[in-house]
């Protein structure tokens, strides 16, 4: 899954890639770069191609939907994770408290125990699942 959705994203780069270079315009940090003087063997230069892929990804992270942005995808994602990470510290405690009690306070029925104890682990994975995805989704546009 990850490897489709690495070149799922890739394609979206290379995409708006493309797409920059059809409109030839693009400012850089630094200074303004005139693409309608720029040649196929100006596109060449190592600067040029990585003032572009800035561009394109700029572009990208500016056009998602987002309740909330700190600039960046990885700033986005590490304070989605960094705010849900405190409440959900407690409730993993919690559950793995409930899943020790059935584990280990049911000596006699060992098949049981554990059944029952997957069972929990299981239904707090796909709730916890069920809630962190759509928020993450509509906070962070990820």
């Amino acid at each position: 899954v990850q490897f489709l959705e690495r070149n799922k994203f890739m394609d979206e780069v290379k995409n708006r890639f493309q797409s920059i270079l059809i409109e030839l315009k693009v400012k850089s940090p630094n200074n303004t770069i005139d693409w309608s003087t720029v040649s196929k063997k100006d596109l060449e230069n190592d600067e040029i191609v990585e003032q572009l892929m800035k561009a394109a990804l700029i572009e990208m992270y500016e056009e998602k939907e987002r309740a909330y942005s700190l600039g960046t995808y990885g700033a986005d994602r590490y304070g989605f994770y960094s705010t849900i990470g405190i409440p959900s510290m407690f409730i993993d405690g919690f559950v793995t408290a409930a899943i020790y009690k059935i584990m280990c306070m049911a000596p006699y029925n060992r098949k049981k125990a554990f059944m029952n104890g997957a069972l929990v682990f299981t239904f707090y994975s796909v709730l916890f699942d069920m809630v962190v995805y759509p928020g993450r989704k509509y906070s962070i546009g990820e």
